[in-house]
């Protein structure tokens, strides 16, 4: 019991590390691109994803809203560089939220629990 409650311990550890981690990365990603011409800043791209229900929404918005934002930043100033594919923005917002289907009450046909 005591070896299952240390694991668990560790498990939150990482987890609250890795989303600070992503936290961070977002606002960076965002304060990349701020020139006062983005519809998002950095701080409400991160404090959007802080809401418990809308934070999956805004997920959705950040990561791959991303992309278009960058390239419309790529064209306002005239840089040439290869564009942003938004795939992976795309697959990491989905498996973020795929990720904490099985806490959610009625999603545990996703990975149910065998003790």
């Amino acid at each position: 019991m005591v070896s299952n409650t240390i694991g668990l311990g560790r498990a939150c550890a990482i987890g609250i590390y890795a989303s600070f981690g992503a936290l961070f990365l977002c606002y960076q990603m965002w304060h990349l691109i701020d020139d006062g011409e983005t519809h998002v800043s950095p701080a409400k791209a991160v404090a959007g994803l802080l809401g418990p229900v809308l934070g999956t929404v805004w997920l959705f918005r950040v990561f791959p809203g991303f992309v278009l934002e960058l390239n419309a930043y790529l064209r306002r100033h005239n840089l040439s560089t290869a564009k942003l594919e938004s795939g992976w923005f795309i697959a990491f917002a989905i498996f973020t939220v795929v990720s904490f289907a099985p806490t959610f009450p009625g999603f545990g046909f996703i990975l149910p629990y065998r003790p």
